[in-house]
């Protein structure tokens, strides 16, 4: 896996260039900090929109099937919102309950 990767890098530098990758990677890394900013934003509004902060601010904690039956969300789409909240360290998770970081806790 790893040399087939190599190869194909090596094919990339040789058919673009070192240099345009190099802008690539920037633009691309430029371009992303904004891209995650707006999902986040739209990610946090959604959550807001169905009350599920006020659950956890009285829970202290958010248990995603029973929150999902309560409002009759879809479970699936609702973890995968929190699952995206987890990888930017907004929320915690502990199996299957969600936390507010310290981080998430400022917003």
């Amino acid at each position: 896996m790893i040399h087939k990767k190599i190869k194909d890098f090596i094919y990339l530098v040789r058919t673009l260039g070192l240099s345009h990758l190099l802008r690539m990677k920037r633009a691309h890394d430029f371009g992303l900090k904004y891209c995650r900013g707006y999902m986040v934003s739209e990610c946090l509004n959604t959550l807001f929109e169905i009350g599920l902060f006020e659950n956890i601010k009285k829970e202290e904690y958010l248990d995603i099937d029973k929150y999902a039956e309560l409002k009759h969300l879809n479970k699936r789409k609702l973890r995968f919102i929190c699952d995206y909240l987890y990888s930017v360290k907004i929320f915690d998770k502990n199996n299957d309950f969600y936390l507010l970081t310290p981080e998430g806790r400022i917003l």
